[in-house]
């Protein structure tokens, strides 16, 4: 059976599912993003390798990968950082910039069309930085958003905070998008350790 939902967050494109034994059952793909006047948004596992072929062969493009990684302070490629990592509480600054930050990096494949104020609920409260241009927003070990500049003082930034919660934690935790480049600079400061694939593909 097809599955279809939108995301309030996302509301551009209808997210659909369905499972592999259904595969022949399928409506057109076209009549399905005729009908809600939308494009298709399919959320694939990597492993998935069935769907994979079938969706791409039927118009579906592969928009973008995303990497959810566990590591320990062992797989952390460089060495210690004497930066000073801050903590502070989220404020308006600080989610602003980033809002405008996600909302840049998701255009060309689902707008983001949430509101300023129903984004900043989402974000953790707990904000780590070094000043206003390179901070996360960080919850227990999990390393939610970041933001930062592409310079050595943004790659400085990135190694000090995994430094800094490896003190209090074993492992980190973060998703990184592969259209993400800041994102990707952080998943780049390690090796091994534990990641999964979840893939994004698009029917317009």
């Amino acid at each position: 059976m097809l599955r279809t939902h939108r995301n309030a967050f996302h509301n551009k494109n209808i997210y659909i599912d369905f499972e592999n034994e259904d595969i022949s059952l399928l409506p057109s793909f076209r009549k399905i993003a005729d009908k809600y006047g939308a494009p298709l948004q399919l959320m694939l596992e990597d492993t998935n390798v069935l769907k994979r072929n079938f969706i791409q062969k039927n118009g579906f493009k592969l928009m973008r990968t995303c990497y959810s990684c566990e590591f320990p302070s062992s797989d952390l490629r460089n060495d210690t950082s004497h930066t000073k990592i801050m903590r502070s509480s989220k404020n308006r600054e600080f989610s602003w910039d980033y809002y405008i930050y996600y909302k840049r990096m998701h255009q060309a494949i689902n707008p983001l069309t949430a509101s300023f104020d129903n984004f900043m609920e989402i974000l953790p409260d707990e904000v780590y930085f070094i000043d206003d241009k390179n901070f996360a927003f960080v919850e227990d070990n999990e390393i939610a958003y970041v933001l930062c500049e592409e310079t050595h003082t943004g790659d400085d930034f990135l190694l000090a905070l995994c430094h800094t919660l490896f003190y209090n934690y074993d492992t980190i935790v973060f998703e990184a998008d592969d259209v993400d480049p800041i994102a990707m600079r952080l998943k780049n400061n390690f090796s091994d350790g534990f990641v999964e694939k979840t893939e994004t593909w698009i029917y317009k």
